[in-house]
Parts: C-alpha cells; structure tokens; sequence
C-alpha cells in the first residue's frame, strides 16, 4: 500500500508519493494496471469512500529504459497578434523530428534523465539540429543551441527557444510553440 498526501481542509491533495514507489512497481502499473486500484478513505467512511480501478489509456504513452521514442510536429509561422492566445497561422512551413531515449541509473527522479536529438526541417530551406539531456527532477530548458544544420541554415549558429503548449490535437499530432532566434547566418 501506498499512502498519498493527506488532503487539506479544502479536502483536495496535491503531490506524488515517493516512499515505496520504485521504477519496478511503476512499470508494473504501466503493464498490468488492472492489477491495481485507488481506495479514498476519509472520517466517515475509514474502510473506503471511494475505489477506483486502474485502466490502460491507449493513448498513453509508457517507456522504458532504453527505449526510443520518435516523434514530430508540423511547423507554422506564429500568429502573435494575441500574446494570450498564439496561433499558427498560414501554410504549414516545416517538420521536427525528435529521437528520444529513456535513461536511469535509480529510481529517484534525479536518477531518471531522457536524451533527445531533433531536427528541424523548414521546407526548402533546410535543417537545424538540437539535442538535450534532462532528468525528471528538473524541468526541460527551454532554450536549445543550435548543434548544427544544412541549406540556408549550414553556418547557422543561435539557439531555438520552445514553449510546450499544445495548440491542437485534432490529427494525433501535438502542435507546439517554437521561436527560433539565430545568432548568426553567414552568405
């Protein structure tokens, strides 16, 4: 049994445990949730208020140690004209790939890190390639130097900056916010 904040007197809870939680019982949960349950006890019911049963959302996504993921996103240019609410806008301008790999050397957030490489593609223009390394107990930068790139962006040099905002889902492709600031572009 795992034990969960205790909720305030606002009766809600906020958090994750961390005693007794180890990377094994977390790729248990992840392969067989149905093995497992949530039992919310409270004053007035001590042996249970509320039990719920784990299920597998077939949209989640679980990986393990070593495995790949990849992904991409289409590319837009920016419609600002209201900061609050970033659009893309136009013609689909470009791709990125991402390549990311799940590390972990314990079962501590700190001990738990994902390696990632992307490229960015602008259509017709060329490539621009990022690559970064984070653990769970930190967030993700967001800003990335440039690593390299090809085309119009060979002797690019600068850094991407992203905000991981999902704007639309509809397609199965998570579409996020990304400005790109270069240094310096040598003719």
């Amino acid at each position: 049994m795992i034990t969960l904040p205790t909720p305030g007197e606002d009766g809600t809870a906020e958090g994750c445990p961390s005693e007794g939680v180890t990377a094994d019982l977390l790729e248990e949960i992840a392969e067989h949730p149905q093995r497992f349950y949530v039992n919310v006890h409270n004053a007035t019911f001590p042996a249970g208020a509320v039990r719920g049963q784990l299920k597998q959302d077939p949209e989640a996504l679980v990986l393990k140690p070593g495995e790949v993921n990849v992904f991409r996103e289409r590319l837009f240019e920016l419609d600002d004209s209201d900061p609050e609410n970033p659009r893309p806008k136009g013609e689909q301008i470009g791709t990125v790939v991402a390549e990311c790999t799940l590390v972990t050397v314990g079962d501590a957030p700190e001990d738990i890190s994902a390696r990632c490489s992307r490229v960015s593609t602008l259509d017709g223009r060329g490539d621009m390639s990022t690559s970064e390394a984070y653990t769970f107990a930190d967030p993700l930068e967001d800003t990335l130097t440039l690593d390299g790139g090809s085309g119009e962006f060979r002797d690019a040099g600068g850094q991407i900056e992203f905000d991981v905002q999902a704007i639309d889902e509809s397609d199965g492709l998570l579409n996020s916010i990304y400005t790109v600031h270069l240094l310096h572009l040598e003719d």
